[in-house]
């Protein structure tokens, strides 16, 4: 998945948040070397959305959240109700992917 693509996904759903739960899903994409989880945080998600914008961008949904031991995540919209985490693989960590992080802007924690 490109980062254009990667950003159409992250502000599709913004824009699509509904009155959601806890555990909305997760998202596993890929994009060049990259590759990334995206989990769906925020309260306002629904799994039926996710499941839709991530099928749009070709990534494989789960309803479970993203695995568990990645160094670093890029989240946006931290504390609300439209939280969004990327999960990096352990391989994919570094300035890469700080560097898309950023571009997307994102926080690189």
């Amino acid at each position: 998945m490109r980062l254009e693509s990667l950003i159409v996904l992250l502000f599709g759903l913004f824009a699509m948040a509904g009155c959601g739960g806890a555990n909305a899903g997760s998202c596993k994409a890929s994009g060049g070397t990259a590759s990334y989880c995206i989990e769906y945080v925020g309260t306002s998600f629904t799994a039926a959305t996710v499941k839709s914008q991530c099928t749009t961008a070709k990534g494989t949904y789960s309803t479970g959240a993203c695995a568990a031991g990645a160094p670093k995540e890029c989240v946006f919209q931290k504390g609300t109700a439209t939280e969004i985490r990327w999960v990096f693989s352990t391989a994919d960590a570094g300035t890469s992917t700080q560097t898309l992080c950023k571009s997307a802007g994102g926080s690189y924690e």
